[in-house]
C-alpha cells in the first residue's frame, strides 16, 4: 500500500493501506498523535508510534475505497458504497445525527447515507 500524510497539515495523523494488488484495500492502518481520530482506543498514552489496523469487520469485508483523516476525526468509504466515521463528533463532524455529540473511538456506519453510494 501507500502512505499518506493526511490530516490538517500538522502531521498529527498518518494513514496507510494494505493493497491486495487488485486495486482494493482490505486493511486501513493509522498512527501518530491520538486525539480520538485513529479509529481505535489506545493504551499507554496519546501516541501510537507504530502502524495499527483500524478494526471494522464490515469495512474489512468490503474493502476500503478511500479514507481521510482530520485532526480529531476520520472517515473511510467502503467499496460497497457505505461510509464509516469515527473521532470527536462535536459540530456534526461524523454525520451520525443525534449521536454526533459523542466521541466514537471505533468506526460507525453513517446510517443517513444508507442506500447511497459514496
Amino acid at each position: 500500500g501507500d502512505g499518506d500524510g493526511d490530516g490538517d497539515g500538522d502531521g498529527t495523523t498518518t494513514t496507510a493501506d494494505a493493497d491486495d494488488g487488485a486495486g482494493w484495500r482490505e486493511t486501513l492502518y493509522t498512527w501518530g498523535a491520538h486525539a480520538n481520530q485513529l479509529g481505535y482506543a489506545t493504551t499507554g498514552g496519546h501516541l501510537q508510534l507504530r502502524p495499527r489496523a483500524v478494526v471494522c469487520e464490515a469495512l474489512q469485508r468490503s474493502g476500503v475505497a478511500a479514507f481521510a483523516a482530520g485532526k480529531h476525526h476520520g472517515a473511510a468509504a467502503a467499496l460497497d458504497g457505505t461510509l464509516y466515521t469515527w473521532g470527536v463528533g462535536r459540530g456534526g463532524r461524523l454525520g451520525l445525527g443525534g449521536a454526533d455529540a459523542y466521541t466514537r473511538l471505533l468506526p460507525c456506519r453513517v446510517a443517513a447515507l444508507a442506500g447511497e453510494r459514496v
